[in-house]
């Protein structure tokens, strides 16, 4: 169980750092940092620029709180409730963001249907932790206390 408690811990700490990136992107050009916008990243300019401030902010939340899902996972801490949180308000953000046209302007169809790929995950994801965390009858046969 330990090896599966590390292994969700790092995957969440990983999905964390790797969310982090087009956060800090977006924070970067909406502060006017990001001047030189790679070509490759020139579709998404819109979607940075309709993007409210509040979201950001959301956003981190949710990555915030994923770290210390993990961190909590690693140290054999009780998880789920965390969990659940950050995956219910990055859901939340998900669904507010994708109702912004320049949002289905920036990503192609099968970009957009990865959306539900990763959400499916993390679902599968808090069924894990879940399933680690769940109340464990005692042993048969052990002697009554």
């Amino acid at each position: 169980m330990r090896i599966l408690r590390w292994s969700l811990a790092t995957m969440l700490a990983l999905w964390s750092l790797y969310s982090f990136l087009p956060l800090a992107m977006t924070a970067a050009y909406k502060a006017g940092r990001l001047t030189d916008v790679p070509p490759d990243v020139q579709r998404i300019v819109p979607l940075m620029q309709a993007q409210p401030v509040w979201q950001l902010i959301v956003w981190a939340l949710s990555l915030v709180l994923l770290l210390v899902a993990g961190w909590r996972l690693f140290k054999g801490r009780p998880a789920l409730l965390i969990y659940g949180a950050a995956i219910a308000i990055n859901v939340a953000g998900w669904f507010f963001i994708q109702r912004l046209p320049e949002y289905r302007q920036a990503f192609t169809p099968a970009e957009l249907q990865a959306d539900y790929w990763i959400i499916a995950a993390e679902v599968a994801v808090g069924a894990l932790i879940w399933w680690l965390e769940r109340p464990r009858p005692a042993p048969t046969g052990a002697p009554a206390v």
